[in-house]
């Protein structure tokens, strides 16, 4: 029978050694005369420390006194349970943290008395994660006041069936919300605007899982069409199918008012250049025509200050005939109704063109003009008249500009790019003024003095051209040493000529 009880014994400590948790037991006296080694790892004792000693030993110092009158209380009902506390529940380690636990307890009763066998859980991940838990749930309630705050907010189910709307729905829909609840979205807000093909390609991809995104054109209550920038975000169940959709939406009804009174103004002033260019044209014609009429002696003899006040008239309705030709195009590009003729070309036979161009000009300034071109580039797709339009326009700045020395022309291949560069060692550009460029009108000093006799025009309709060749275009000055414009165009898949 002794045996027994040992055997007995020595499995209860096995189990108790083998357990997950922290487990010890207590006399009547409340000394410890159990303690495995989880107990160890919790509270940082070895088991020799502790044996023999009042429990209390674990207990933080400021829940001792009531700890001995709590122990008493507790036990006076035997069955096993788990301490309740509106509180938490700590024990004091040997380095002296405390650490929050749970306490489990269990009365024994054998011949040699009473124990209490008590169950002790590390509760501070559970209560990381619990804190992590509030934290995200607090984040989450504000994060939702503040969508319903600003946004218009909106829940269906898989078949777009309401089930949820926010105060912000309501209000630019002026229903309220028993009136949307249960309610197809369609039966209540579409306007008629979006056309089949328009919710076609909603419905196939929100119904795919995936987020769509776009303006959709609704109607309120009482008839009024809104505009609101939407987003649909699908909730897949266990299935991967869609169970129900998230509507996230914003107001964008003046933004899109604005736009098309953008729109509209944009379409009159189009109209309204195109019409007072081409009014102007057919008198400028026939102007032109009577000075050179009257200059060749047709009309009778000239003397030479008449022939000079003719050819300054000459001169201003050339001048008024290229601003007129200019805005055409810049008009033209800027409501995007260019369209390139896309041609593969060699870059370098073309900028061979140009010197050709303008050698005359250059000469008779006493320019030394230059080309620096590199061989085996490959043939480019371009618009080659718009691409010649860039380039008189940059080489013909250039000659105007340089006073003296020389205007180089290169061509060099960067990385799936050609750059087309024009070097000149004109007065160059003020760093103030370098913004400038490119915008339309704009007309800059050269060195100092009065600004050119140019439209302002010539770069601004140089950078659309680049632009619409997915090129980029730009320029790098230093005061009073040159200045030189510069305009890249892709290569990606055109084939590569041999060396020049």
């Amino acid at each position: 029978m002794l045996n027994e009880f040992s055997r007995s014994e020595e499995r209860f400590r096995l189990v108790v050694e083998s357990a997950p948790n922290a487990i010890l037991m207590v006399d009547k006296d409340r000394k410890i005369v159990l303690f495995n080694k989880q107990s160890e790892t919790l509270f940082g004792y070895r088991r020799d420390e502790v044996l023999g000693k009042e429990v209390e030993l674990l207990v933080p110092e400021r829940f001792r006194s009531d700890h001995p009158a709590f122990i008493e209380e507790f036990f006076k009902d035997q069955e096993p349970r788990t301490f309740q506390s509106n509180a938490h529940l700590y024990g004091l380690r040997k380095d002296g943290t405390e650490v929050p636990v749970e306490i489990g307890l269990s009365t024994i009763v054998n011949s040699n008395g009473r124990f209490d066998l008590i169950f002790v859980t590390d509760l501070t991940e559970r209560l990381k994660e619990r804190e992590l838990l509030d934290f995200l749930v607090t984040q989450l309630k504000a994060q939702k006041t503040a969508l319903d705050q600003f946004a218009i907010v909106a829940e269906t189910d898989a078949h777009g069936k309401i089930t949820y709307v926010n105060d912000q729905f309501c209000k630019i829909s002026k229903y309220t919300r028993e009136e949307l609840l249960g309610k197809d979205h369609r039966d209540v807000a579409n306007s008629g605007y979006h056309s089949r093909e328009f919710w076609r390609d909603f419905w196939s991809t929100i119904q795919a899982g995936k987020v769509w995104r776009g303006d959709v054109c609704n109607r309120d209550k009482e008839g009024v069409v809104y505009w609101e920038d939407t987003t649909i975000v699908p909730f897949l169940g266990e299935d991967g199918k869609p169970e129900k959709y998230l509507a996230i939406r914003a107001n964008i009804t003046e933004r899109k008012l604005a736009e098309e009174a953008v729109l509209q103004y944009a379409q009159v002033k189009s109209e309204f250049v195109s019409m007072v260019s081409h009014e102007l044209r057919t008198p400028l014609t026939i102007i032109k025509e009577g000075v050179s009429i009257v200059q060749d002696g047709s009309a009778g003899p000239l003397n030479p200050e008449q022939m000079k006040c003719l050819d300054m008239v000459k001169n201003h309705v050339n001048r008024l005939t290229r601003l007129i030709n200019d805005v055409l195009d810049f008009q033209k590009l800027e409501s995007k109704h260019t369209e390139l003729n896309l041609e593969e070309n060699d870059i370098n036979f073309l900028l061979d063109e140009i010197k050709q161009m303008f050698s005359i000009t250059a000469t008779a300034k006493d320019l030394e003009f230059l080309t620096d071109l590199e061989g085996g580039l490959p043939r480019l797709l371009f618009d080659r008249d718009k691409i010649i339009q860039v380039l008189t326009n940059l080489v013909g700045n250039a000659v105007r500009v340089t006073g003296k020395g020389r205007i180089t022309l290169k061509t060099r291949y960067l990385d799936q790019v050609v750059r087309v560069s024009v070097e000149d060692e004109g007065p160059g550009i003020r760093k103030e003024d370098l913004e400038k460029l490119f915008k339309p009108f704009s007309q800059l000093a050269a060195g100092g003095k009065k600004k050119t006799g140019s439209t302002g025009l010539g770069l601004a309709i140089s950078k659309q051209i680049i632009e619409l060749h997915k090129g980029q275009i730009g320029v790098v000055s230093v005061y009073g040493k040159g200045a030189t414009f510069y305009f890249s165009l892709p290569t990606d898949g055109h084939r590569t000529l041999k060396k020049r």
